[in-house]
């Protein structure tokens, strides 16, 4: 279908002040979607995330007088992506339609707020409301709360993507030459490298109580990768248009396929593409024949989920199913290969104490990890971690979205370490990590280069 010339569609991600490596490839994805299957549509990517405030972004967006602004909210942006709704009325925006995982998992939450609701991956249901705009059928979107003069529709209906549409991202929007400069994901290779993130794949076939059932509710049940080819293609046109040789894929498990994986790493060995990159994994869900290959493709880290290793926090409380006596095995073998690994930790969890925090930070420590981040356990809501808070004695939830920052706040008070003792373990922890003789490189690395030193405070100053 084609448009009537005018109908414009601003994309709005509400990061602000952040110098991030991260582009928002969610609305990235979704504008090479729509661009697709929406030509008539003149759709465009707002991004604040190197502003320190939202005048830039306010004055484009009034200067291209959309008909529809669209904004990515997700549970830490929600008090500031209420501003700039507020601000989007102002501007006379006739339509305001929301997204993203807070949108996804508390629609009601924007219920007022919002004309549209989007719930999980949007693209069909937003081609659908294109579609429709401007008759009685918009009513009719899939997997979307539609409000029409006062009543709201709730249509909860999924309106998954098949593997074979989904989209390669649409950056051309974007800053990329300073998310190329922030990238930091590869620092232990070298702090000099230019690099961005990609996505392979949606969804997670694990069960993990501090994602789930979200990532359901996003991506669905099922895991859904892209073709082989469009992802090679992505990462030769990424690296010829932006001058990068880095690259990271944030999948959240990018190993659980191990057939696409092996297929991924000989493709991309036959390319003879110069680029090095690294990819997120589970331990249990690695394997050795198929590293060893993608090391000859560019692999050069791994982050690891890892979270504790006390059994009752990881495999009760977080329900991970991870076979401890395999973490201290696989980061050696990853450091005797070559391969840098990152490991993730949550420290704070519900009844978790101080000694089992300190267990997790003493092996994080001692392990051949070359580096770490200490998290801040956070309930993100409609996980089932949030409601067992929720419906249990003795915890208190916070209302206030912006405590929901994993590194530097909490979400909840009870039965566990206070939260100002457990921001001193994290501080303590992350020294005690980076000052082991084993990682002097790692620092001496950032310090030799203003851009290192950059990247490096970057890093220091989430967590205060």
């Amino acid at each position: 279908m084609m448009y009537p010339d005018g109908l414009k569609l601003a994309l709005v991600f509400p990061r602000v002040n952040c110098r991030s490596s991260d582009p928002p490839l969610g609305l990235a994805s979704l504008c090479g979607f729509l661009r697709r299957h929406c030509p008539g549509v003149d759709v465009r990517i707002f991004d604040s995330s190197f502003d320190r405030s939202y005048s830039r972004i306010l004055d484009e967006i009034g200067r291209f007088s959309p008909a529809i602004a669209g904004i990515f909210i997700d549970t830490v942006m929600f008090a500031n992506a209420a501003g700039l709704i507020a601000s989007f009325r102002y501007l006379g925006i006739p339509v305001i339609i929301a997204g993203g995982p807070h949108a996804s998992m508390l629609p009601e939450s924007l219920e007022r707020e919002a004309d549209a609701v989007f719930i999980g991956e949007a693209e069909r249901s937003l081609a659908h409301y294109l579609n429709a705009f401007g008759t009685d059928a918009v009513a009719c979107t899939p997997s979307a709360w539609i409000t029409r003069d006062g009543r709201t529709i709730r249509n909860n209906a999924p309106a998954l993507l098949p593997e074979e549409d989904l989209p390669t991202p649409d950056r051309g929007s974007l800053d990329m030459e300073r998310y190329a400069r922030c990238f930091h994901y590869l620092d232990s290779v070298g702090t000099r490298i230019r690099g961005t993130t990609m996505m392979a794949s949606r969804g997670c076939p694990y069960h993990c109580s501090y994602c789930q059932p979200t990532v359901d509710r996003m991506f669905g049940k099922s895991l859904r990768y892209r073709s082989v080819g469009s992802v090679i293609e992505e990462l030769q046109r990424l690296a010829a248009d932006y001058r990068l040789s880095g690259f990271f894929f944030h999948d959240d498990t990018f190993f659980a396929n191990l057939a696409w994986i092996s297929a991924f790493v000989d493709q991309l060995r036959k390319t003879k593409l110069a680029i090095v990159w690294g990819c997120n994994s589970r331990v249990d869900s690695l394997d050795k024949d198929i590293i060893i290959r993608a090391r000859e493709s560019g692999l050069r880290v791994i982050h690891l989920g890892i979270e504790s290793v006390v059994d009752r926090i990881v495999n009760g409380m977080y329900r991970k199913r991870l076979p401890l006596e395999k973490i201290s095995r696989w980061i050696d073998w990853l450091a005797a290969n070559r391969i840098n690994a990152l490991g993730f930790f949550m420290i704070g969890g519900p009844s978790e104490t101080e000694e089992e925090i300190r267990k997790t930070i003493r092996f994080a420590r001692s392990s051949r990890l070359a580096e770490a981040t200490f998290s801040i356990t956070t309930p993100i809501p409609g996980t089932e971690l949030h409601e067992f808070i929720k419906n249990s004695a003795g915890y208190l939830l916070s209302d206030e979205y912006r405590d929901y920052n994993y590194y530097s706040r909490r979400a909840f008070e009870g039965n566990n370490v206070p939260m100002k003792k457990l921001h001193r373990m994290q501080l303590r922890a992350l020294v005690g990590f980076y000052l082991a003789p084993r990682r002097l490189r790692y620092i001496l690395r950032h310090l030799f280069s203003i851009q290192g030193i950059r990247k490096l405070l970057v890093k220091m100053q989430r967590y205060v």
